[in-house]
């Protein structure tokens, strides 16, 4: 009868640990019921810096040409291509930063005569801020503010304009933005700035908890 009752003691201890524990760890989960970090990489169309070629190449020597014959053409843009990264501290509310990249390839011709050809690289780094109007599992629209600075490195001939290397203020506003799906989704942005008048891409949330599916 006394190993009986020193076995059932035993028993209601082991009990009474793991419902604790359960209650510990339903009380933790409950403090952080989202995703706390979101890895993303995009591509944009229309960013400033093609805002600001397309101009010149329209309006700047559109002007010029038809007194020197001399032309400027922008032939290629490629980008900007983006990794990001998001960290919630609150549902609704992110910080992190976008590391992006685009290449532009600007040529001058002189009566259809080539005079000089360029490849300007352009590097931006921006810290951002994200808040979010609606947050569901597999549904998101929120916007985002994100300012810092851009690196332009130009490699070829050099060509009258265009500076070897450079250094300038960089923002991205989006008023506008969807996330569709739970881990792995599809990531539509509407904004200005260097990531583009839009921006397609994917972004991946790891380590979602139970609670979320």
């Amino acid at each position: 009868m006394k190993c009986v009752s020193v076995f059932s003691k035993g028993t209601l201890l082991v009990l009474f640990t793991i419902l604790m524990s359960n209650k510990l760890s339903a009380r933790v989960y409950s403090t952080c019921p989202y995703p706390q970090n979101e890895y993303g990489i995009g591509y944009g169309f229309y960013p400033t810096e093609q805002l600001a070629i397309t101009y010149l190449e329209a309006i700047g020597f559109g002007v010029l040409k038809p007194l020197t014959d001399v032309d400027f053409q922008s032939s290629k843009f490629i980008g900007p291509i983006s990794v990001n990264y998001k960290h919630f501290f609150k549902e609704r509310l992110a910080v992190g930063f976008s590391a992006l990249y685009s290449n532009a390839k600007l040529k001058f011709t002189d009566s259809n005569e080539t005079l000089a050809t360029s490849h300007l690289n352009t590097i931006s780094i921006l810290p951002r801020f994200d808040f979010y109007y609606i947050r569901n599992p597999k549904f998101a629209m929120y916007g985002s503010l994100a300012a810092g600075g851009m690196v332009m490195l130009s490699s070829g001939k050099e060509i009258p304009l265009v500076e070897r290397a450079g250094a300038s203020f960089a923002f991205q506003v989006t008023p506008l933005a969807f996330r569709f799906g739970r881990d792995v989704g599809l990531v539509v942005e509407l904004g200005i700035g260097s990531h583009g008048l839009a921006e397609v891409g994917f972004t991946y949330r790891p380590f979602n908890r139970p609670w979320m599916h």
